[in-house]
């Protein structure tokens, strides 16, 4: 018998059915994934980049991470609503090429759009293709997966109570957003600096000891362990922040509310930090209340 999978493989996935309901992501979904699939196509294109060019001027690519915010969130809006509508009219999950097909192009004519709106010339060959090629290779292969941006971001890992899942959920966002972002930032300043005619002089062991800092924060927010595990990895991880507020007393205000931003990510998942508010609780009923 002759299927619509059968005729057309390249638009639907290959894969055993289940009985068990399969997990389809919603228009929003959809839309977070394309957003972090564009970010990271494009980043790990300019770290290509600037590994491929050495130059010392490699550092104002820094800048550029600015703007990949508001650029993802736009491709996430449009790229992902047309994405997300064609899984729904093929009636399965579209294929990772054919995905991938559909987002370089829609990036394509986004920049074409960019270039003609502000009147200013188009790429060189090579670069404009692995602009459009990049981020849409990684649309393509983060859309239709099992990842909920807007979960991972607010997820906060032991039992709490309400008051302080709000500010676990809170804290958790703005922690993760933090640290992911200054990971990417910094390993570009790392990579331009370890460029430089004399990196001695920049005193680069303090650059690589702080990356790792922001490389092993990134997978600790981001990880599923429990509290009483992740506490004492944690402060394991902010050692090269603490070592930077001792030498460099300058940071000390950006270091200090990063710190204190981490303290309360931690302590609103902790249960002891439950338990005492309980208790607290229990003695302000008991000798203002009752």
């Amino acid at each position: 018998m002759i299927t619509a999978a059968s005729v057309h493989p390249l638009i639907h996935e290959k894969q055993v059915r289940s009985p068990a309901v399969e997990w389809r992501p919603n228009v929003t979904t959809v839309m977070a994934q394309t957003a972090v699939g564009y970010v990271a196509g494009h980043f790990l294109l300019l770290v290509a980049h600037i590994l491929y060019f050495p130059d010392r001027r490699n550092l104002l690519f820094v800048f550029f991470l600015l703007a990949l915010p508001p650029l993802g969130v736009a491709a996430g809006l449009i790229v992902g609503l047309i994405l997300w509508a064609g899984m729904e009219m093929a009636g399965d999950k579209l294929n990772t090429v054919f995905r991938s097909i559909i987002a370089a192009i829609m990036v394509g004519l986004g920049w074409l759009a960019f270039s003609v709106l502000l009147d200013r010339p188009l790429p060189p060959p090579t670069w404009g293709l692995s602009m459009i090629l990049a981020p849409g290779i990684g649309i393509g292969l983060v859309t239709g997966s099992r990842l909920r941006l807007w979960h991972e971001l607010v997820r906060k890992g032991d039992p709490v109570g309400p008051t302080l899942g709000v500010l676990a959920g809170l804290t958790g966002v703005l922690l993760r957003l933090t640290v992911a972002y200054w990971c990417m930032g910094w390993l570009v300043l790392l990579i331009a600096i370890l460029q430089s005619p004399d990196p001695q002089e920049i005193n680069v062991f303090w650059w690589i000891f702080v990356f790792g800092h922001f490389a092993a924060g990134s997978v600790l927010v981001f990880a599923r362990v429990k509290t009483d595990v992740l506490l004492p990895l944690a402060v394991i991880a902010n050692a090269p922040m603490v070592a930077v507020l001792l030498k460099f007393p300058w940071s000390q205000y950006v270091v200090i509310g990063y710190l204190a931003l981490w303290a309360v990510f931690l302590l609103t998942r902790w249960r002891q930090t439950q338990v005492a508010l309980s208790v607290l609780n229990e003695e302000f009923r008991y000798y203002l209340i009752d």
